[in-house]
């Protein structure tokens, strides 16, 4: 008995400065936020470490500004990207199916999806969620940008336009804008796509990318003529950022 005298002793300290700890960040790549995570990892369960509230815990906001939750597990799964429409409403493309090979996690059958979350109350809280699209060929999107009842969605090797052509808040019409792009179920591949005050679409693609075609599948050219495609004789190099204008509208 006398040997574990200490224990409650050491697990009161632990917790102390855990919770000390824990009004930091550990957002940043730093020694302190490694302590942290080293910290919650020797006093949570695995259950405790998912809840919403302690997640919140590890993020330190200026003294003007409050961080709260907007939607969590299960409303949303494995989100990896969102935009805000002109209503407000939040959308997301979830990789649920995201590299099973790797972690191991459980797949659906049904492919990923397309889900927007809305705040019908104005409490700062989702509370409806719909599927705009689900579909086996949505594997691991890595970018959404929301045009009206259209929605551009990167996932390579694709880069989609999908449309919602009746108003019923599901897609129910999909054309390929580029495609050829390398970089499947990984994240260096297609990101999303942001709408310029120049009228252009921005977007690029990691070092996975590789190249950019065309809905027809011939390889895309820059201003000068280049194809755009990585490698020891091209130009390009590693990730491509590139510009884009609309010639006809979506």
């Amino acid at each position: 008995m006398k040997g574990n005298s200490s224990h409650p002793l050491r697990w009161g300290l632990v917790l102390s400065v855990g919770g000390l700890m824990l009004s930091l960040t550990a957002a940043q790549q730093h020694p302190i936020a490694r302590t942290i995570n080293a910290l919650m990892d020797s006093v949570l369960t695995d259950a405790q470490k998912r809840l919403p509230e302690n997640a919140l815990k590890t993020l330190k906001a200026s003294h003007e500004l409050e961080v709260r939750t907007f939607a969590t597990e299960p409303m949303l799964q494995n989100p990896t990207n969102m935009d805000i429409d002109e209503r407000g409403r939040v959308w997301i493309t979830e990789a649920y199916n995201y590299r099973p090979a790797i972690n191991g996690n459980p797949t659906t059958d049904k492919g990923d999806r397309i889900i927007i979350l809305e705040d019908t109350n104005g409490d700062g809280k989702a509370d409806v969620q719909k599927v705009w699209y689900q579909g086996p060929e949505l594997n691991a999107p890595l970018g959404i940008l929301v045009l009206g009842n259209k929605a551009i969605v990167s996932q390579s090797p694709y880069v989609w336009l999908f449309e919602d052509t009746d108003g019923d808040d599901k897609a129910d019409k999909k054309t390929i804008i580029f495609q050829g792009i390398e970089g499947e179920q990984h994240d260096h591949g297609m990101h999303t796509f942001v709408f310029g005050p120049d009228g252009k679409f921005y977007f690029n693609f990691g070092n996975e990318g590789k190249q950019l075609k065309d809905a027809q599948g011939n390889l895309i050219k820059d201003q000068f003529g280049n194809p755009i495609q990585t490698g020891n004789k091209s130009k390009l190099k590693q990730g491509v950022a590139s510009a884009v204008m609309p010639i006809s509208r979506m």
